[in-house]
Order: C-alpha cells, then structure tokens, then sequence
C-alpha cells in the first residue's frame, strides 16, 4: 500500500514539473520569423550585412557560338584538353591570330525555369510526292504533295539556376541550310527548267543534350561538326560552344512605388548592327556586361555609323493585360494541293487561297512585380518574303511561265520571359538576318532590345 501512494505522489509531482514547462513551439505556427527581436523580411538577402540590401532582378543571358576551326588544330584541341573554357581559350587565340573564325552566334534571355525559343529561319515546301500527267505522258512528274521545313539555326531550352549559382540547361540546338538539288542539271526549256526545285537538300549540325552544373562566364564544349558550306572538306571543323550569365542591372529598391492605376510603359526595339563588331564584342565581354550595358554601347556603335535602329514599338499596357502590336503586310498566295494539267503544257489550279502576315510583331502580357520590377512574357518576330520556288510551268505562247510554285519565307522569332527593373534596358535576343538567295547573311546581327519607360512615383536615387 505505501508503495502504491509513493508512486502515485511521485506521478503528480512529474506531472507538475511539465505543467511549469514552457509551452512548447506550434510546428504549424504562422508567426515570421525573427532576428534580433525583428521579424525578417523575406526578400532580404540573408548573408548581406546591410539590412537594407536586397537581391538583384536575375534575367539569364545564354549564348551558343560556332567556331570554324582547321580540322587538324580541332582534333588536336579535344585530345589535349577536356575542359570547356581552356579549349574555348585555344580557339580564341585561333580566332585572333587569324587561324580559326567565328562564324555565327544566337543568343537569348530567359528566367530560371522557363522555356525559351529563340530562332532565324528559311520556311520552305518542298515536293514530297511526284505523278504522271495523263494528258502528257512525256511531261516531267507533277508535284502533288507538299510539306513544310525550315532550315537556319535554333534554339530551344529550359534553363534552371541552382541556389549555388550553377546552372542545368536542356536544350536543342540546330544549324541548317538548304538549297534546291540538282538544278545545274535541267534543261533551259520546259515544265520544269534550270532554277526550278525538283528536290530540297537539307545539311544540319544538330545536337540535343543537357549540362548539369555549369558555372557562370564558362564556356561548354557542346559539339564538333563538318561544315555547312557546298564546298565542305574534312580540312574544316565546326565547333559549337555554349555559355551564360545574369543580368545584375537593379537592385530592389523599397522606394520605388507603383500603382495600379499607372500603366506599364515598354519600348521594344530591333537595331542592325555589322557582325564583326558583335562578335569581337561578344568575345571580349562576359555575358551579364552584355545584358545589363548593351544598349549604351549599341547607341555608340548607331553614332559611329556600325549599326541603326530597324523598328521601335512603345507599349503602354495595364499590369496583367496582354497586348499586341504589329506592322507589315498580308501576303495571299495559291496553295497546296494543285490540280494536274488537263492538256500538254496546260495551267495548274491551286486549290485554295493562303494568306500570311509579314512584318514585326510583338505579343506581350507584362505584369508588375515588386519594387517596379515588370516581369515580361512575350513573343516577337520578324518576317519577310524572300521570293519564290518554282516547282513547275504551263506554257503560255513561246514562253513555259510558273504553274505551281510557294513563296520562300524569312523568319526570326524569340518566345521567352524575363524580369526587368525601372528605368534598366535588356538585350534579350540576337538574330542571324537572310542574304540573298537561300543563304543567311553572317555579315550581319539583328538585336532586340526591352526598354522598361515605366513612370514610378519615385524614382531611383541618383
């Protein structure tokens, strides 16, 4: 019995001892947390030691660069090194003492976890199938069928920045070019003449891969492929690089403010620019120099007569309301499929009327973010004829005149997403422009450029 008391006296006296404790902590407990007796602000950086210092807006500029190499030096390159960065430093050394070029460069701004496409192509058709003409058993096959390629370079990709600023890319990334076979070989005469398209051959250096933990400014090896010119040899090696880095043009600013009752103001704009001069800037400068000061060095090269401005689109738009502009032409053209001649040397009739837009265009849905920073979904291109092909020909008295024949289309287009601060200014693609005939022009650069005009009610020290 004095041992059941005893335990029962020592069970109230524990029991009294945890009801003294201090209650313990909610794990669901909304309460912010707390430093020094002040709760945090959680668009503080937390390392800073000023209070005040906040995070930079990160847009990601990535390039990719090809490289044109002699064969021998390009072997010897990859044998000797495996980093990316030292053998892109080899093949800078190339480039300057004349023994390597670079060829051509695409190059696009993005968020961390977005999907972007950024792109300068032909659009083309070319005959897939090809039947005899009953009413001319001697004609040349007539073209039935048609499908739609394109060829230029491209690239897609899903970039992601880890907490240690490495990033992880996905991508697919293309150079192509095309040109209609076999036309030395036709006759001067007839339903299908020399400068007509009997077939398209395509040449393509493609690679779809991913990079896992690539450190900002540090270039990637991601190819090597043969050269896209006619006159192609193993004496050439093409090399395809990659890299990237941050736009660090603002800082968050808590006396920037904003209401809704004021709009976005953007200014998108397309400047021509020498390729040479983008190029030795390209490889001279780091990435996120190139995002954030671009456009002051753009506006010395339009002084110095290196570059002009193509178009210029101001948009002034409610956060959260999307908008679109553009300015060119509307093109109608007879399409696919044709009817087959009824007589030797007879008319073909298309079956229905095409239409498509040419110009600039420019899509966006901008919204206001914290501080004055607009965070900018939108998609542009530029787009152009660029003649005809012809697949085959009627005769109309002594001359055989095109019967069936597409319009050749130009495009370069950027889908992508970025964040840009008050008052800041960001290149967020560059562009390859058509030459003549079925060639791009690597002469010349197109970049495209966001202006942010917004009026805040007060603006950034200066």
């Amino acid at each position: 019995m004095k041992k059941l008391t005893y335990c029962i006296i020592f069970a109230l006296g524990f029991s009294f001892s945890l009801i003294a404790q201090d209650e313990p902590v909610d794990p669901f407990s909304k309460k912010a947390p707390e430093k020094n007796g002040k709760a945090i602000d959680p668009f503080e950086d937390p390392v800073a030691d000023d209070a005040k210092a906040r995070p930079p807006v990160i847009s990601l500029a990535i390039s990719a660069e090809y490289y044109a190499v002699p064969g021998d030096l390009a072997a010897k390159l990859q044998a000797e090194e495996t980093d990316g960065d030292l053998q892109w430093q080899k093949v800078k050394e190339l480039t300057k003492a004349g023994k390597a070029k670079l060829l051509d460069s695409i190059y696009s701004m993005s968020r961390s976890g977005q999907r972007f496409k950024v792109q300068s192509v032909f659009e083309y058709s070319h005959p897939t199938k090809r039947v005899e003409v009953p009413a001319d058993p001697k004609a040349p096959l007539f073209p039935e069928g048609f499908e739609v390629g394109d060829a230029g370079i491209t690239l897609y990709a899903d970039p992601v920045l880890s907490n240690d600023d490495l990033l992880s890319l996905q991508f697919q990334l293309t150079r192509s070019a095309f040109r209609p076979a076999d036309q030395e070989n036709l006759p001067d005469s007839g339903a299908i003449q020399k400068g007509d398209v009997t077939q398209i051959t395509v040449r393509d250096q493609s690679i779809t891969s991913s990079i896992q933990g690539l450190e900002e400014g540090k270039r990637q090896l991601l190819g090597a492929f043969e050269s896209l010119s006619d006159s192609n040899s193993d004496d050439i090696s093409v090399l395809a690089f990659v890299r990237w880095g941050k736009s660090r043009a603002y800082q968050f600013d808590e006396k920037i403010e904003w209401t809704e009752k004021d709009r976005i103001k953007l200014r998108f704009e397309w400047v021509d620019v020498d390729a040479a001069t983008w190029h030795a800037a390209l490889m001279e400068n780091e990435l996120s120099t190139f995002a954030d000061e671009s456009a002051a060095t753009v506006e010395k090269w339009i002084a110095q007569g290196k570059a002009k401005v193509i178009k210029a689109y101001p948009f002034s738009v409610p956060s959260g309301q999307r908008s679109k502009a553009r300015s060119g032409d509307v093109i109608s053209y007879s399409g696919p499929p044709f009817s087959l001649p009824k007589v030797a040397g007879g008319v073909s009739q298309a079956a229905e009327k095409v239409s498509r837009e040419t110009g600039i265009e420019s899509e966006i849905d901008p919204v206001m973010s914290m501080h004055g920073v607009v965070d900018v979904n939108q998609a542009s291109n530029i787009t152009s004829r660029r003649g005809d092909l012809v697949y085959y020909r009627s005769q109309q008295g002594k001359d055989w005149l095109p019967s069936v024949y597409l319009p050749l289309f130009y495009q370069s287009q950027i889908t992508t997403q970025v964040s840009i601060g008050p008052k800041s200014s960001l290149l967020v693609g560059v562009f390859t422009p058509p030459g003549d005939g079925w060639k791009q022009d690597l002469t010349r650069k197109t970049l495209f450029f966001i202006h942010n005009d917004t009026k805040y009610d007060k603006e950034l020290d200066k």
